[in-house]
């Protein structure tokens, strides 16, 4: 018998896996990347050291705050993974629909490439 490699395993194990899960998986490992302290909440302090390890410019940096009042939905000065999802799950479909938005409008406004004989 032929042993199985870990290539293998995580080769079916994403096979297996749902869209929607392995979207949350990536969620849950960015707000990871976020929560220096493990705790499994995020301040706004640990998201402005993420983004001054990053390399964002100060006047990025006080944008956060407005940010960060707008995730913090319970107002209780942390995001919890619950909110940190529900906000990237909202972000993504807002550019899903804009991206939506400007596919439709290419195709509707931009002449056929065979009809620009010159």
């Amino acid at each position: 018998m032929t042993p199985v490699s870990s290539e293998d395993v995580t080769f079916f194990a994403d096979k297996l896996l749902s869209s929607d899960e392995k979207l949350d998986q990536v969620i849950r490992k960015d707000f990871g990347e976020r929560d220096s302290n493990g705790d499994g909440l995020l301040t706004l302090k640990e998201l402005r050291q993420f983004y001054k390890n990053q390399g964002a410019k100060p006047e990025r940096l006080k944008l956060l705050e407005v940010g960060f009042g707008k995730i913090d939905k319970d107002h209780t000065g942390e995001v919890n993974f619950q909110e940190y999802r529900s906000t990237v799950l909202h972000m993504l479909s807002e550019s899903n629909a804009l991206l939506s938005i400007m596919e439709n409008m290419f195709h509707k406004t931009s002449p056929n490439i065979t009809d620009l004989n010159p």
